[in-house]
């Protein structure tokens, strides 16, 4: 009995080692330099006022591919941005379409009962919200757009660079 449980944890062992040689003395961390084909996930933060005022405060890119549904709502309301990645000739490579970020929605508990919930909206002076799509190559500009009396009004157009891998 003790021979065949050596046995399994030799196998064990044996099957836990890893596929690749390193030699010794370089040891430092293995890093895959992603290639043209590996999926990257861009991460825009963004910044938004009262005055409507837009401003890109950071952006990273990260190797993964986004799951779930990609294709942007057609439903959207009163003061809803419309963030859209365009080429350099102007055309529309993606777009996102964000819940106004200035109205904060908030819930808690109403009197001395923790069982009844109490939700109320507020409009905040600014605010911070993100937006998380597939890279693609064709991304040079930003243009973030507010849905406003039936129209969408353009609030400003920026340069996009493309962050490293994070």
């Amino acid at each position: 009995m003790r021979k065949l449980l050596s046995l399994i944890f030799i196998f064990s062992v044996l099957a836990c080692k890893s596929k690749v040689n390193i030699p010794e003395g370089k040891q430092e961390e293995v890093l895959e330099v992603p290639s043209e084909s590996t999926p990257e996930i861009l991460i825009l933060s963004l910044r938004i006022n009262s005055k409507d005022s837009v401003k890109i405060i950071n952006t990273l890119t990260n190797v993964g591919r986004l799951r779930g549904n990609l294709d942007t709502p057609l439903d959207y309301i009163e003061e809803d941005l419309r963030v859209s990645f365009l080429s350099k000739d102007g055309n529309v490579c993606a777009q996102k379409i964000i819940p106004n970020p200035l109205m904060k929605r908030y819930e808690y508990a109403a009197g001395d009962s923790l069982n009844i919930l109490t939700s109320k909206s507020e409009e905040v002076e600014q605010a911070e919200f993100y937006v998380r799509i597939q890279w693609d190559e064709c991304f040079e500009l930003v243009s973030v757009d507010k849905f406003y009396s039936g129209e969408w009004r353009n609030l400003n157009l920026l340069q996009l660079d493309k962050p490293k891998i994070q």
